[in-house]
């Protein structure tokens, strides 16, 4: 058939393939719906291309992906050492071995990775890679995928969002218009062949290609109908290549007996072939004869598959799939589990749990040592990926096992399992029996990396839930008996809960933090290093050093991306939104509370509470109910990092609402809490709630700084503290307090720029208790159409920033005090997402509020 309506298209990947030679290399994303035209897009450029070398890969619809499928596809066609680094190496050594074979002459080299909606984690993971490096290489890589199938949440999208906008180049094929399928149609009757099939270019030619008259109703109808027809060799050899997603290698039809009916279908055009594949005309066609084959027989053409490539050690998620398909139990198990053990190994944990899964489906069918290792592997892969309720059903079912069996050293190692998945749900009060029954279990027997571990988990657990001596007693327990038996794993997992309880104590300790992530690194731990970018983020975070903070977070949402451990990305989400809160980006804490308030447990727990701070200083409806559920999800944990800030949020939100009574109730509750903490930020936050409300009767010691300085009436001061830390919140709070109205005014600025209405609001009628008369509302137009909500006058000081102006040279050119100047540069800084002048002079520059620059 003729390529109509795709010349745009074609034009645009000449110029990017012309571009890749001299240029540099870039990313061509060709997506449209099942049968718009993608493949035969593809082929028709390739064809048209000379000099450079091409290769192909292709992502499979099994069902569950064989880890870097594609890949494998492409290192079949090259001569080199890609084969040998697929099967020993990491993601990573195959990505850079890759980029290597594309950047060899004869250049340009054309890359092609069709149906990239079916890829595999390590395929993506190698897509990110050469996405991110294609700009200094002479390749073009063109992928294609089906945008039907790809939804707002599917990891392809993420992917394609990390590579650099400059780097490529998206294609939407749309349905071919009424024109077009006219010129296809000939004598048919367009209207209908239109109706029928909505322009879409597989539709439209295979109908065309039928010999029945009119229009079938269905491609089902009409792909069965073609198939019936053809000779019984051709259909045999249809029926059996229908059972293979994607492609299906010749020598592999050969093996199964029916190769001699390939050139009747290929030559009605059901079957294509090229050098060494077989394949459908289309992949709906393939769906189509599949669906269509008598259970029994879909059965026998799987057997036969699988009896071919198993004589050749095919890839295992290939044998589990021909398998299941088969119903044969047996191989089931054994392929199935070589299938998600080597996904595990690759860090495609979602595949490990799917294949793990497809085996346990099968239990009856094994013995129950080894189905008590599957349950064990299944629990900890679920628990990488996040699926927690369903890591302790099967650590539960594991545990039973191991008791009939009597195997203590295997019992202690699930009870752990078993106690840290409890607690990332939130089921504190259980998570701790469980981890003293492990360690009791375990004591029992000779020293053991079990026992390390065990040591461990309860270490941590005693920690998060307040008992400082027991937590730091084991943690040295476990550090000593892993180095002594030589547990790497046991030592890492020891030494960063020993050196976060000893980092939270005084902010210069955390070596022991920084040991335990190299240590994972170096290791290939995946789970461990996730947790010890998450330490590291979130250490900082309670010692308010918020750029380091921010930089594991980045750091560690981007290994867990790639090493697909969404269990710790999960908590690295929730952990930002609350620094996002804190810095005054209100909008992008929403965000990622909302990313992660769909999981289970704890990270919940902190997308509401995130949630329910941002309702009540928005003054959104919601917030009480909020608040509630999070408090309900929490208090089976006893943990307070999780109590307090729902606690002290409910007394926020009273305290906006002016009922101070029941400000007074909480406050009370609250203040037992912190102090047993030993906390001075919530000591010092739950302080200034009981000054509020009239039950404090001198400030804290032990609390933190900014707070006594509030408390004492020192708010300008408590303000700067604030403001140098980056909590713009606290500081307008702070300002708020103040009986100056200039302070007050800056406070209004602060707050209005944040969206906090009900502060924003208690300014307003105390600067009119002050006799203030001319008091704005809120942001103004001029304010609301500047590219970073800067009001006018921010905008004038952000301009004389630029001239490189002291506070005070600013201050006189504006008849002004340098106090306020150092409000609206805060507020400027805050707006622009900053922390210094010169990056908020770079960020005016790149929005286009500014045109100099630095000098």
């Amino acid at each position: 058939m003729e390529l109509l309506e795709r010349t745009s298209q074609l034009a645009e990947m000449e110029e990017a393939y012309t571009d890749a030679s001299s240029k540099g290399g870039a990313i061509v994303v060709v997506k449209a719906e099942a049968g718009g035209g993608k493949t035969a897009l593809v082929n028709h450029f390739a064809s048209k291309r000379g000099g450079g070398r091409q290769f192909w890969g292709l992502c499979d619809d099994l069902l569950t992906p064989r880890p870097l499928g594609a890949i494998r596809d492409v290192a079949a066609q090259i001569v080199g050492k890609l084969k040998d680094v697929i099967a020993s190496g990491s993601v990573v050594e195959v990505s850079e071995s890759l980029m290597e074979e594309l950047d060899t002459p004869p250049r340009p080299t054309l890359l092609t990775i069709e149906d990239a909606h079916w890829a595999d984690e390590a395929t993506l993971d190698v897509l990110q890679f050469l996405g991110r490096r294609v700009d200094r290489m002479r390749a073009l890589i063109i992928v294609t995928y089906r945008d039907d199938e790809v939804a707002s949440d599917h990891p392809l999208r993420a992917t394609l969002g990390t590579i650099p906008a400059s780097s490529i180049r998206h294609m939407n094929l749309d349905p071919l218009s009424m024109d077009a399928v006219a010129q296809l149609a000939g004598t048919r009757d367009v209207d209908e062949l239109y109706r029928i099939t909505r322009g879409n270019p597989f539709y439209v030619t295979e109908v065309l290609k039928s010999s029945t008259t009119g229009v079938p109703t269905t491609v089902q109808d009409m792909v069965a109908a073609r198939v019936e027809r053809l000779e019984p060799l051709a259909r045999q050899c249809v029926e059996l290549t229908s059972v293979f997603p994607g492609r299906v290698e010749r020598w592999v039809l050969e093996g199964c007996q029916v190769s001699a009916g390939l050139d009747g279908a290929i030559q009605v055009g059901i079957l294509l072939i090229d050098t060494n594949t077989v394949s459908f005309s289309h992949e709906l066609v393939r769906q189509a004869v599949e669906q269509g084959l008598a259970p029994s027989r879909r059965r026998e053409l799987n057997s036969r598959a699988l009896q071919v490539l198993a004589k050749v050690d095919a890839h295992p998620a290939r044998l589990a799939h021909h398998a299941a398909q088969a119903e044969d139990g047996p191989k089931v198990v054994r392929f199935a589990t070589m299938a998600a053990r080597q996904a595990a190994s690759l860090s495609s944990h979602r595949e490990a749990v799917a294949h793990y899964e497809q085996s346990l489906e099968h239990r009856d069918l094994i013995e129950q040592t080894e189905l008590a290792d599957l349950l064990d592997s299944h629990a900890r892969e679920c628990f990488l990926t996040g699926s927690h309720d369903a890591a302790i059903e099967s650590a539960r079912q594991a545990i039973v096992i191991h008791q009939e069996s009597d195997d203590v050293l295997r019992l202690g190692g699930s009870l752990t399992m078993l106690a840290n998945a409890l607690w990332f749900l939130g089921e504190g009060e259980e998570a701790l029996e469980t981890a003293q029954e492990a360690v009791a279990v375990l004591e029992q027997e000779s020293p053991s990396g079990n026992l390390a571990a065990a040591y461990a988990q309860l270490s941590e657990l005693d920690h998060l839930l307040d008992h400082p001596d027991n937590a730091t007693s084991l943690g040295d327990k476990a550090i000593a008996l892993s180095r002594e038996i030589g547990d790497t794993e046991g030592l890492v997992r020891s030494l960063a809960v020993t050196g976060y309880a000893q980092w939270l104590k005084s902010p210069s300790h955390n070596a022991l933090l920084l040991e335990s992530l190299e240590l994972a690194q170096r290791s290939g731990l995946d789970e461990l290093t996730a947790l010890g970018y998450y330490d590291l983020a979130e250490g900082y975070f309670w010692h308010m050093d918020y750029r380091q903070s921010n930089r594991y977070l980045e750091e560690g949402l981007g290994f867990t991306e790639t090493h697909d451990v969404v269990m710790a990305h999960n908590f690295l989400l929730a952990l930002r939104s609350m620094l996002r809160l804190e810095q005054g980006r209100w909008a992008e804490a929403e965000a990622d509370a909302n990313l992660v308030m769909g999981t289970e447990g704890i990270t919940r727990v902190v997308a509401l509470t995130t949630r329910g701070q941002l309702q009540t200083r928005r003054g959104q409806p919601g917030s009480e109910e909020t608040l509630a559920e999070a408090q309900a999800l929490a208090d089976p944990s006893r943990d307070p990092d999780y109590l307090v800030p729902i606690g002290l949020t409910r007394i926020e939100r009273a305290w906006l609402r002016g009922r101070i009574s029941s400000v007074i109730g909480l406050v009370s509750d609250i203040l037992t809490l912190v102090h047993e903490l030993d906390d001075d930020l919530w000591v010092g936050e739950a302080a200034l709630w009981a000054h509020r409300a009239g039950h404090l009767d001198e400030p804290p010691r032990d609390a933190f700084e900014p707070y006594l300085l509030h408390i004492s009436g020192h708010t300008e001061e408590a303000a700067r503290a604030w403001d140098e830390i980056g909590r713009p919140y606290a500081q307008a709070d702070a300002l708020a307090d103040s009986s100056e109205p200039e302070s007050l005014y800056a406070a209004m600025e602060l707050l209005n720029d944040l969206g906090a209405t009900p502060r924003a609001a208690m300014v307003r009628r105390r600067l009119r208790d002050l006799g203030e008369t001319r008091i704005p509302r809120g942001p103004q137009p001029a304010t609301k159409a500047s590219p970073a909500h800067l009001t006018p006058r921010q905008t004038e000081v952000l301009k004389l920033l630029a001239e490189r102006l002291t506070y005070q040279e600013i201050a006189d050119r504006l008849y002004v005090s340098v106090k306020t100047i150092d409000h609206h540069v805060t507020a400027v800084r805050t707006k622009l997402g900053v922390t210094t002048r010169r990056a908020a002079v770079e960020e005016g520059r790149r929005l286009g509020i500014i045109e100099d620059s630095w000098s």
